[in-house]
């Protein structure tokens, strides 16, 4: 769930009405059994998520977000008998589709790196990582002001592909729908026939546990004994191969190329130059996923086609066999990209910030005249507001 922003009055009313023109023509991705889902969304302005509402077709929800331009928008993953009322137990679930959900900063690569931070009270702009209080005032009223890296969100992109392959080649389900959360992730939605959506949070964790390699017997996969003595007789694990030997196979490949069939444990000792540290092979076949969405058999996800009122940028699809560079986000993909807006900024930056790939350095009171992509983010953000251009 979302955090809603610090935006001021003006900034919310340009925001709602930008948001409303979007929707009138936006391309939504809705589930076929829609008048099965709850939809529930967060508005410009406000603290509360509204829950428990129900559509029966695509143009009455199109009404709903034209006429109330939400900072957010979800459906459920669970279908239910009444998704109307509010009571979990009398909603009566009939299933529920299997999301995954990789954030980029939870990425063991990406906790650490310094993002840039403008505390909201007291005003101090700086860099760090790890933090939720200002080191200045303690106030918890923190907000990011730059993107996560190209090189996190690729590395998320990557962490996305292998889930794919894995549902694909170990579990059978090739069917998939990946989508750009709107922020610092991708989401994933497998097609799920009865057997798939009928799966408990049980199973669902078992699954995660599986992707993650949590309890994984790296020792049993390879045929070691307690002392991991290499044998002549036991071979390298090949990316054909099925389940986790599979999975070892492709990381042994990228980090040392295709070795032939019949290479040794031994022999690989010899390649890699010393004693194998298997748990580095392990850390690039796990997938990392936030556990807690695909876990959730209520959870709601976000409405693909809708903006994320976190950037302005709306949940995009990204094909899965395209370049890596097409996938990651970029200012073309927002809306509002070819509009231009005076806005008066209301805090420093710390130093240059990257925005979805665009460069901005600011000082508060500063007028600057923005591109449609980078006002919307640094207005929801209450990191501007906007200005009436008399030129």
């Amino acid at each position: 769930m979302s955090r809603p922003g610090q935006s001021s009055q003006a900034a919310t009313r340009l925001l709602r009405s930008l948001f409303s023109d979007y929707y009138r023509g936006a391309r939504l991705e809705l589930p076929p059994d829609m008048e099965k889902r709850e939809f529930a969304f967060q508005y410009l302005g406000s603290h509360t998520y509204h829950r428990h509402l129900s559509f029966r077709d695509e143009k009455s929800l199109r009404g709903h977000l034209v006429s109330k331009a939400p900072a957010h928008a979800y459906y459920s993953s669970a279908l239910f008998l009444f998704p109307e009322i509010p009571n979990m137990e009398e909603k009566k679930r009939l299933g529920s589709d299997l999301i995954f959900d990789i954030d980029a900063d939870d990425l063991p690569q990406c906790t650490a790196v310094p993002r840039a931070y403008v505390c909201l009270s007291c005003g101090h702009a700086f860099r760090a990582s790890g933090v939720n209080r200002c080191p200045r005032c303690g106030s918890g009223e923190l907000e990011n002001v730059d993107t996560l890296s190209q090189d996190c969100m690729a590395r998320a992109l990557e962490n996305l592909r292998r889930l794919h392959r894995v549902l694909s080649k170990d579990l059978g389900l090739p069917r998939a729908r990946a989508y750009f959360s709107g922020s610092r992730g991708y989401h994933l939605h497998v097609e799920c026939d009865d057997r798939c959506r009928s799966m408990d949070s049980e199973d669902r964790r078992e699954l995660v546990d599986y992707l993650k390699g949590t309890g994984l017997e790296i020792e049993r996969v390879l045929g070691l004994g307690s002392r991991r003595r290499l044998s002549k007789d036991l071979l390298v694990p090949q990316p054909s191969e099925p389940g986790w030997r599979g999975r070892l196979g492709e990381a042994i490949a990228l980090a040392h190329g295709s070795l032939p069939l019949g290479t040794t444990l031994a022999q690989l000792e010899e390649i890699a130059g010393g004693r194998l540290d298997w748990e580095v092979y392990v850390e690039r076949a796990r997938v990392h996923v936030d556990e807690k969405v695909t876990i959730d058999v209520h959870r709601l996800v976000r409405i693909p086609g809708s903006i994320n009122g976190k950037t302005g940028l709306p949940v995009t699809r990204v094909d899965l066999e395209a370049a890596p560079e097409e996938a990651l986000p970029q200012c073309s993909w927002s809306p509002f990209r070819e509009r231009v807006f005076l806005v008066k900024m209301l805090h420093d930056t710390p130093g240059p910030i990257s925005i979805f790939g665009e460069t901005l350095r600011a000082r508060r009171g500063q007028l600057l005249r923005l591109d449609g992509c980078v006002a919307a983010y640094l207005l929801l953000k209450g990191l501007a507001e906007p200005v009436a251009d008399k030129s």
